[in-house]
């Protein structure tokens, strides 16, 4: 099974936002989370495209639990994004 949690053009403006938001703040500072494992992986994979967002740390809710970062950004998906298809 292949899961898409978001389409293309979401995350780019969210990778977008995140690299305007970053301006005055360490990258080391900064968070993002989501309850989605796919999600957190099509981040990380984005944001390696940038040297400026070196250090932002992407990881799920779950496995953030218990720690802190200056600046925390939440990155939900409507569940009607979901698109489930088999890749049988």
């Amino acid at each position: 099974m292949h899961i898409n949690c978001v389409p293309e053009y979401k995350l780019d403006n969210l990778v977008k936002n995140l690299l305007d938001m970053i301006v005055g703040v360490s990258p080391m500072a900064i968070a993002v989370q989501s309850p989605y494992v796919a999600q957190v992986q099509l981040l990380r994979e984005r944001l390696d495209d940038f040297p400026v967002a070196d250090g932002v740390e992407v990881a799920t809710i779950d496995s953030f639990q218990g720690r802190e970062a200056d600046a925390v950004i939440i990155s939900m998906v409507n569940i009607t994004l979901l698109l489930f298809h088999s890749v049988a």
